[in-house]
């Protein structure tokens, strides 16, 4: 995970030079107020504890970006894509949100949020209990349900030689996946004793992006090879929708800004 601080950021603004990809980037407990950061991509971002407070992110890309606890008070996120982001106990007060996509964002507990505002916005909006429905492949048959914004959370097993799990059949629209999360991992092999690779475990998950049906299929088989996959796992999912972000009091967020 790449590390970014206010500095190396501000020198880019500063100069002229376009920001690069911040996809993934570790802005943890920065100081970013203020900082004009439209139309960056900061999908699968960690900012937890940041101040972001009167920050331009205009048209900003945060899929996926973790972002508990941060301040965002007064920050400029019209037109923002913060689909499937973490803005948990998060300070929104007085935030600019018009036209923002806030489908399946955790805003559990955030300061300065409610159904009313966010309609006023015309902020696509919806409840997120950010709930990870885990299920066992190979003994399930029966269709999973799920909510918009909910997690599918698929666990297998990839074995040495090569082999890598792959969805055939993307999910995108109805779900968006996750990288691959691997860990459990055996003995390492290294490159030139033993076989290729080491066997792992695997975690897939997928997140429920909008209402529909899907079929979806994971082959494991190696990328090189043609043929009849190692093994294949076959899971229907059904999306429903969720009902609209509640109005509600201010959460316990922090303030970082008066």
């Amino acid at each position: 995970m790449a590390q970014w601080t206010r500095q190396q950021l501000q020198e880019l603004i500063s100069n002229g030079q376009p920001l690069p990809s911040l996809n993934g980037a570790d802005l943890i407990d920065q100081d970013l107020s203020g900082l004009d950061l439209a139309r960056a991509d900061l999908s699968y971002a960690h900012f937890e504890g940041a101040d972001l407070s009167e920050a331009t992110l205009r048209g900003a890309i945060l899929f996926g970006a973790k972002g508990s606890g941060s301040c965002l008070r007064r920050a400029d996120l019209r037109n923002t894509n913060l689909t499937a982001a973490d803005l948990s106990q998060s300070d929104l007060t007085e935030a600019l949100l018009d036209g923002a996509n806030l489908s399946g964002t955790n805003l559990s507990g955030a300061w300065g949020v409610d159904r009313g505002s966010l309609a006023v916005a015309g902020a696509i909006a919806h409840a997120d209990a950010d709930k990870e429905i885990r299920i066992d492949p190979t003994t399930r048959a029966a269709p999973v349900d799920l909510h918009t914004g909910d997690v599918l959370r698929i666990d297998v097993v990839q074995p040495a030689g090569g082999y890598q799990w792959a969805v055939v059949e993307p999910p995108d629209p109805v779900l968006d996946a996750a990288e691959p999360e691997r860990h459990e991992r055996t003995a390492e092999v290294r490159e030139g004793q033993g076989p290729l690779g080491a066997e792992a475990a695997v975690t897939l998950r997928f997140r429920a992006r909008r209402p529909g049906q899907v079929s979806l299929r994971l082959v494991l088989a190696r990328q090189w090879e043609h043929g009849e996959p190692l093994n294949e796992v076959a899971v229907d999912v059904r999306v429903l929708p969720t009902p609209a972000l509640p109005a509600s009091a201010p959460g316990e967020g922090r303030r970082r800004k008066g």
